[in-house]
């Protein structure tokens, strides 16, 4: 199994805002891979974990689990850490997306 695609997003609230991270998931034929759990580290404005597990696309994302920072908190960087599945093996490739507050 392989990370083919990361991407970050965030949402800026009156005092605060809110991160999460989207991830895709593909076999070694480039077919997206069900069942995936894919586990992050957050650092930057806060030391956290998140993880979520792909659907039938290959993709999921934390949106159900956003890390909330004050705005004196200007990035956030989600690093996968692991990809787990049974009967398949993650290539260990680590994929980061850094969010930063303008």
């Amino acid at each position: 199994m392989s990370i083919t695609k990361l991407t970050g997003y965030g949402s800026v609230g009156f005092s605060s805002w809110s991160s999460w991270a989207e991830v895709t998931v593909a076999d070694q034929n480039g077919q997206p891979v069900a069942g995936a759990t894919v586990t992050f580290a957050v650092s930057g404005g806060t030391t956290a974990t998140r993880s979520c597990t792909t659907g039938t696309n290959g993709m999921c994302s934390t949106t159900n689990a956003q890390v909330s920072l004050p705005k004196s908190k200007k990035s956030v960087t989600y690093t996968t850490t692991n990809v787990t599945k049974a009967g398949a093996t993650w290539d260990g490739a680590r994929w980061a997306v850094t969010l930063t507050l303008r």
